[in-house]
């Protein structure tokens, strides 16, 4: 495994453009996949952007990019409300256009782009980890 690399924001939504673009930065460096560099980007801007929409105070943010020999490990902590996303369930895809409604899939998108997702909390700390094959 490679050094982790890590950067820390604030839960706000003018940030998750800088988290997008060191993302693609660092995906870029290490000559990722097209395919994995905007897997990583759409699993990071869902579950950044869920932290950013439900936080109900000011928080912090620490993001923290692995990369492996065959996949990269991203890691979302915050020091917000505590909230497993992992235990939740997946909503029901609509079956019709009057069904749908926006918002509510984030986790499938998520589960469906990723290897694994797991979470645990501890000090305080919500931690979200995310792994992306290569």
């Amino acid at each position: 495994m490679l050094r982790a690399e890590q950067r820390t924001y604030t839960s706000d939504v003018r940030e998750l453009r800088r988290m997008s673009a060191w993302w693609r930065e660092w995906a870029t460096e290490r000559g990722l996949s097209t395919d994995l560099l905007d897997r990583g980007e759409l699993c990071l801007n869902e579950a950044a952007g869920n932290i950013v929409q439900h936080t109900v105070r000011p928080n912090t943010i620490v993001l923290t990019l692995e990369q492996e020999p065959a996949s990269v490990r991203m890691t979302l902590a915050d020091d917000g409300q505590a909230f497993d996303p992992v235990g939740q369930d997946v909503a029901d895809l609509p079956r019709t256009l009057d069904e749908a409604r926006p918002g509510g899939l984030g986790l499938r998108i998520v589960r469906s782009a990723t290897e694994t997702m797991s979470y645990r909390r501890a000090d305080g700390w919500n931690s979200l980890t995310l792994i992306l094959t290569t």
